[in-house]
């Protein structure tokens, strides 16, 4: 006896991940504005570098020290079609 079962897979591609960010203030309080370029992305996990994470698509980070923070964004695809 023989058994099979078929299932379409729909792969998507990759997101491209890029971003900017321009400083601003309000109130006399500095903050500093992401703008995420990403292309393809679903949802979005940013690492503002100083322990401070955020799952929005565009979000603002209110450093409270002076410095240099390496900040990572990752973007991804998870889009499924049945």
């Amino acid at each position: 006896m023989t058994r099979s079962n078929d299932q379409l897979l729909i792969v998507h591609a990759k997101p491209n991940v890029e971003f900017e960010w321009e400083m601003n203030e309000e109130n006399g309080i500095p903050y500093t504005s992401f703008i995420n370029l990403a292309d393809k992305g679903t949802s979005w996990s940013w690492n503002f570098g100083d322990g401070s994470i955020s799952n929005e698509k565009d979000p603002n980070h209110t450093y409270r020290n002076k410095g240099q923070y390496l900040v990572t964004l990752a973007a991804t695809n998870s889009r499924r079609m049945y």
